[in-house]
């Protein structure tokens, strides 16, 4: 698997588009609230609650070139879009290493499931376009260190049989 970026990955990803995108996503969440993952998980409605006032507050605050739908000029392809849904997780990861740093042990079941879904979903998009195992190595890269700078009594606490 290549784990530099490709030309042809470049010409799929358009950099400024999707730092929009996320910088929107997390705007509309900063305005409109969120809730911890692991509530969406458990029940799906709440979920599709929050993506449509996410929605809504796209669709009556910014102009209507900037629109993220389907049809719109800020659109995300499927590489973007994947992208893009890695850098939320992965967010939301070192968020959670935040907190248990801390010793908040609130947070190891949240650590420990996007931990998990990261994982697959590396493995998933890294085999369907073997162009985005570069994600691979980010997650690598950040998990080893991590794992190599919480304290002993922390790792016991998130990982206790």
């Amino acid at each position: 698997f290549p784990t530099r970026r490709s030309s042809d990955l470049e010409s799929k990803v358009d950099p400024f588009k999707c730092s929009f995108y996320m910088l929107m996503h997390d705007v509309a969440e900063h305005i409109v609230g969120d809730i911890p993952g692991h509530i969406k998980v458990i029940d799906p409605k709440v979920k599709e609650l929050f993506d449509t006032l996410e929605e809504d507050w796209h669709e009556k605050t910014l102009p209507p070139h900037f629109n993220f739908t389907t049809n719109g000029d800020l659109s995300l392809n499927q590489t973007e879009a994947i992208i893009c849904h890695f850098c939320d997780k992965f967010e939301a990861f070192q968020t959670c290493y935040e907190e248990l740093r801390y010793g908040n042990f609130s947070f190891k079941f949240i650590f420990n499931r996007i931990n998990l879904s990261m994982v697959n979903m590396i493995k998933k998009i890294s085999t369907n376009d073997p162009k985005l195992f570069f994600l691979w190595d980010l997650y690598q890269d950040f998990t080893n260190d991590v794992f190599a700078n919480l304290p002993e009594k922390v790792l016991e606490e998130v990982y206790e049989k």
